[in-house]
């Protein structure tokens, strides 16, 4: 028990909308009386805060710059509040479900099913800073006014619904995006040898087979959080034109595209919208390596990264430039498939009058020689919760969504100014 003689013990899991939010509230009844503490209430509150960093040099002349906070919002989105103890009950009832002194006052709380609250989010850039908090608040409200109110809170995370049609097995159009770049043997020698690059992801769990996969997306191509989803990465090195007589050389000329994981990147980033008073910008932070291509980004996944990933090399294939034209020049191409499945646990994403946050995907490919990696970005990716309303349930639920660190830390009990 801390030395105000009030603490707070509650579950507090990942939650959604039309769950439920129970816990307890312990005092010491002796040392709440001493502290001249007349009520107890208890709070469900969910806070936003942003603010825009604008950089300016210190002098005309200055190369490094300052920053200043501009317009910074703090909005409360979720605020109910209930009175579990007044001094009025101290006596009777009270004492007579306290145990050593401690009376256990239980609380509960019931989310409301508006999917409009954003999730559980923080990020922090040169460009800006933006949080959105959900945590309960007990207030002990002191008899003199020119004493601190005593206020302990302890956060929890929150899930939208996904609002999306649930997955099923329709053939949908693909999603692909895709990148052609020129290939060079030398830095200042160039050729008409050229690179593809298709990246393909996809919702369901597809069949292993020989020939290259066609992977069916849902209509609106929305990926939930904390699920694998299957992705392809489709590399094809192709020649500059040979006649036939010369290409009959199956090793003439064409870009090898890499076999080993490790030549790939994928890398995945968020793209946030901060607005604060008249300020807005845009900031976007590197989430990290996906899918196991690339090199591991630590020790610790040494031996693990990347060991699911099949990879599928296509024999060299000549193809005529034109087809009626079988003996006039052609090209040689190879294909190599890489088949992997990544799992963002991220928060999903959302869009609020100051604050939104999408992802999207950056794909880095690297041919031998120098200066001929294959770079480009997917488009924006619609990350959801993957939790649809007809299974949510009032008990908390568990995933492994890597929330901000703070809001998992317990905060310390402090005195209310």
């Amino acid at each position: 028990m801390v030395n105000h003689g009030i603490s707070l013990e509650f579950d507090s899991s990942v939650r959604t909308p039309e769950s439920d939010i129970s816990g307890t509230v312990k005092i010491d009844l002796s040392r709440v009386k001493d502290r001249g503490i007349t009520e107890i209430n208890v709070s469900m509150i969910g806070e936003l805060r942003t603010a825009v960093y604008l950089k300016s040099p210190k002098t005309a002349s200055a190369v490094t710059t300052v920053e200043s906070r501009q317009g910074g919002e703090r909005l409360t989105l979720v605020n109910h509040k209930i009175n579990i103890w007044k001094t009025e009950t101290f006596d009777g009832p009270s004492l007579a479900r306290a145990v050593g002194g401690i009376l256990p006052l239980p609380f509960s709380f019931r989310l409301s099913g508006n999917d409009e609250w954003p999730p559980t989010f923080e990020q922090v850039t040169g460009e800006g800073s933006a949080s959105m908090k959900y945590y309960i608040k007990v207030t002990g409200v002191q008899k003199n006014w020119y004493k601190s109110n005593i206020s302990i809170t302890r956060p929890f995370n929150f899930l939208p619904l996904d609002q999306s049609p649930p997955p099923s097995i329709s053939i949908r159009p693909k999603k692909v995006w895709k990148k052609e770049a020129s290939i060079r043997k030398g830095l200042f020698v160039h050729t008409a040898a050229r690179a593809e690059v298709e990246v393909c992801p996809s919702k369901f769990t597809r069949a292993i087979i020989l020939t290259p996969p066609k992977v069916s997306l849902p209509g609106e191509h929305t990926f939930p959080i904390c699920q694998a989803i299957p992705i392809d990465v489709r590399v094809k090195g192709i020649s500059k034109p040979y006649s036939s007589k010369k290409g009959s050389n199956g090793t003439s000329g064409y870009p090898l595209p890499p076999t080993n994981p490790e030549a790939i990147t994928l890398r995945l980033f968020s793209f946030t919208g901060i607005r604060a008073g008249a300020w807005y910008t845009t900031a976007k932070q590197d989430k990290g390596l996906v899918a196991g291509f690339g090199p591991p980004p630590n020790k610790s996944f040494r031996g693990e990264w990347g060991k699911d990933i099949s990879v599928e090399v296509g024999t060299p294939l000549w193809t005529p430039e034109s087809p009626s034209q079988i003996d006039g020049e052609g090209r040689w191409s190879q294909e190599v498939l890489f088949c992997s499945s990544m799992t963002i646990n991220c928060p999903p994403c959302f869009k609020h009058k100051y604050l939104s946050n999408s992802y999207y995907l950056q794909v880095i490919v690297r041919f031998s020689g120098l200066g001929n990696d294959v770079v480009f970005e997917t488009s924006l990716l619609k990350i959801t919760s993957g939790i649809f309303r007809e299974r949510v349930h009032a008990q908390p639920i568990d995933l492994p969504v890597e929330f901000p660190p703070s809001y998992g830390e317990v905060l310390d009990d402090r005195e209310e100014a």
